[in-house]
């Protein structure tokens, strides 16, 4: 079982050179973006092949090795902290203050090419050690909050980036399990790496690129035509501007489909792309809109139960709800705003 684990994970680091050359050469996708992964898949290969040595070699692998293969695991994480902000924000430029980053890393090498790193206490070693493994999991961390700040036309990027993020998660958690337990060894770790490895080779022959950076937009295949779109943007605005139809209280998605002549996927699909609303959102908005008109005329003395069901509410407590999300106050606190003079 160890022979074919090692086997594995060594045809796995042999991958990951053929996808790290690939990266570095290919003119799909964005330049920086694969640089980074790139950069990504070689500190990470580093890492895992010292897992392998070490585990073959054991007392006869070199201490530069140990040292170069824990200085690896300091990169990783940046990296991928770094590679997931060029996603997320298409602005993004490296900077050169964020070498501080893999100041860690290269402090570490220093040090420890001075001073021997298996010659140290044991403790002492499983310090540094479980110190690396947390400052990898911080920047992973780092970079999952910033997956989620991906807009909505982009949730295949951000399920993309979280299989990246989830796979160097798994990576983590078998080497932290061997640190702190000693329950597993690391070839587990390389033996996940490889089989990540394997997947995204498949993924890169198949579609050129990890990330597809293109947003899939949610109608995409509706068919609607901009000029259309702008036909019945228009048509819609007329009925609620001047017709007021939004006063019905039994106004329905499909009632109002069927007075434009349209499916309810493609008026959805109106409202929500010119508007950014659902269509109860949209309704809600005119109704409220009238219904501010309606508070601030001082000549009129309807209660505010009877303005709620003439701009199209069926209950006060609903209209009280959405007046106050919309406005932040209530609209009995709006409408003595012009009783007061105000």
């Amino acid at each position: 079982m160890v022979n074919v684990l090692i086997i594995f994970s060594l045809i796995g680091v042999v991958n990951s050179f053929i996808l790290i050359l690939y990266f570095f050469n290919t003119k799909k996708g964005v330049k920086s973006q694969n640089r980074l992964f790139a950069f990504l898949i070689l500190f990470l290969s580093i890492r895992i092949s010292k897992s392998i040595l070490f585990f073959v070699f054991s007392d006869s692998i070199y201490d530069l090795i140990l040292v170069l293969g824990l200085a690896g695991f300091l990169m990783v994480g940046p990296l991928m902290w770094q590679f997931t902000k060029s996603v997320v924000d298409k602005t993004y430029r490296f900077h050169r203050k964020e070498f501080l980053h893999y100041l860690p890393a290269m402090l570490f090498v220093l040090i420890f090419s001075m001073v021997s790193y298996r010659g140290m206490d044991f403790s002492w070693r499983n310090l540094v050690y479980v110190s690396i493994l947390l400052q990898y999991i911080i920047y992973i961390t780092l970079a999952l909050k910033s997956v989620q700040q991906l807009k909505t036309d982009y949730g295949h990027i951000t399920k993309q980036m979280n299989y990246i993020t989830i796979a160097l998660l798994l990576i983590w958690f078998a080497f932290m399990i061997n640190a702190v337990t000693g329950f597993s060894h690391n070839l587990y770790a390389a033996f996940i790496y490889a089989a990540i490895i394997y997947f995204s080779l498949i993924l890169v022959i198949n579609k050129g690129e990890i990330i597809n950076l293109k947003p899939v937009r949610k109608y995409e295949k509706t068919g609607l035509s901009r000029q259309e779109n702008e036909r019945l943007k228009s048509e819609l605005e007329r009925l609620m501007g001047q017709e007021h139809i939004f006063t019905d209280s039994l106004l329905s998605l499909a009632g109002l489909a069927k007075q434009l002549r349209v499916s309810t996927n493609i008026l959805s699909q109106v409202i929500n792309v010119n508007y950014k609303k659902s269509f109860f959102e949209f309704l809600s908005g005119y109704r409220i809109q009238l219904a501010m008109t309606y508070l601030s005329d001082q000549t009129r003395k309807d209660n505010i139960s009877e303005i709620a069901y003439d701009v199209g509410f069926n209950s006060l407590s609903a209209f009280n709800t959405a007046f106050k999300k919309q406005n932040g106050i209530t609209p009995s606190q709006y409408r003595k705003r012009f009783s007061n003079g105000d």
